[in-house]
């Protein structure tokens, strides 16, 4: 016999729903003021080089989640640690690979100088946006939508400021930008673990 879940009052469609819009106006205006700032700090090239680097993380962050995530929304009560640590483990494993290859492939091949070295730097942030992406599913398999609006927002505006002081103050090319983005994201993680646990 199959048994209705009683939905806790004040959580209903338009609740998420709103909850989810403010974020992602949020999201379009970090993106819309990071635009001009970031063409002042960094050159054409260095825009190819973090393309790359986007497009490369993308994918290798999606092999390092294997699915985990999706499993999470469904089997969060019983396998919630199973589910951290499969992640963590199978997006550790992912960035050791990366690491390794980016030393491995030649740079002509990359067809920028510098290349390999950025990739290697930017290889931590593949575990850390793998394990973001098991945190942030547990959230919306508990239907806690606005705290995960919320973490998402302060997220976005944390990177943002971080991103720019470090170009700012310290260092205007992609080196700088990398090394921004992972004590963000490093501090973003751990934050929204020692809120959860």
């Amino acid at each position: 016999m199959s048994r209705k879940r009683s939905r806790p009052p004040g959580r209903s469609f338009g609740f998420h729903a709103s909850n989810y819009a403010w974020a992602e106006i949020v999201t379009a205006v970090i993106g819309l003021l990071s635009f001009p700032i970031l063409t002042r700090f960094l050159s054409v090239a260095d825009y190819g080089t973090m393309n790359l680097v986007a497009s490369v993380l993308a994918v290798t962050v999606a092999i390092g989640k294997l699915g985990m995530q999706h499993a999470a929304l469904r089997g969060w009560a019983a396998f919630e640690a199973t589910v951290l640590w499969g992640m963590a483990g199978a997006g550790l494993a992912v960035t050791l690979i990366w690491a390794a290859a980016t030393q491995l492939i030649p740079d002509a091949w990359w067809g920028a100088p510098n290349v390999s070295s950025i990739m290697l730097l930017a290889a931590p942030l593949i575990a850390l946006r793998v394990l973001d992406s098991g945190l942030t599913n547990l959230l919306r398999a508990q239907e806690s939508s606005a705290a995960l609006a919320f973490y998402n927002s302060l997220r976005r505006v944390v990177l943002f400021l971080l991103v720019v002081a470090m170009l700012w103050a310290f260092s205007a090319g992609l080196t700088g930008f990398f090394v921004a983005m992972l004590v963000g994201e490093l501090l973003a993680g751990c934050a929204l673990l020692a809120w959860m646990f």
